[in-house]
């Protein structure tokens, strides 16, 4: 006698299931704000002139290596970065925010990885947490800044 079972139950996406769409639609209050200043410069997704913001890029000018901060609500070993079908999982270190709710997750890597020149061409980033993705989009007027980012680390 054969028995077989089957589940009508599908399984809950994960980042290497995503499948590749259009270019997502930039949120009204949040974008990618560049400063510039002798020692560091810092790209930070989030609300102008505040210190709200969801991820930031920084790097020491002319050096190729970033360092990303990423505002989380728990604390992960890995932080999982997508643009434009290419992902990135880079080992994370987890701090308390401080002044706000939640986690700092802490990365380092080489400016050149495929998801980071994907995200300098096509103007978003999403950060993956569990099966949750987010949408980091960047307005028209914002996409210059995101080029200058990666020149100046350069």
């Amino acid at each position: 006698m054969l028995v077989t079972a089957c589940s009508t139950t599908a399984p809950a996406p994960t980042p290497s299931s995503a499948a590749v769409s259009g270019a997502p639609m930039p949120v009204d209050g949040l974008d990618w704000f560049l400063t510039e200043e002798p020692d560091e410069t810092r790209l930070a997704y989030g609300v102008a002139n505040s210190g709200d913001f969801r991820m930031a890029l920084t790097c020491n000018p002319r050096s190729g290596r970033l360092d990303l901060i990423l505002a989380a609500e728990d604390a992960a070993a890995v932080m999982v970065l997508e643009s434009g079908g290419e992902m990135e999982r880079l080992m994370a270190t987890a701090e308390p925010a401080g002044v706000m709710d939640g986690i700092l997750l802490l990365a380092s890597t080489d400016k050149s990885v495929p998801v980071l020149r994907r995200f300098r061409t096509l103007g978003w980033l999403a950060v993956w947490q569990g099966d949750q993705r987010e949408m980091l989009a960047a307005h028209a007027t914002s996409r210059p800044s995101i080029d200058r980012f990666f020149v100046v680390c350069s």
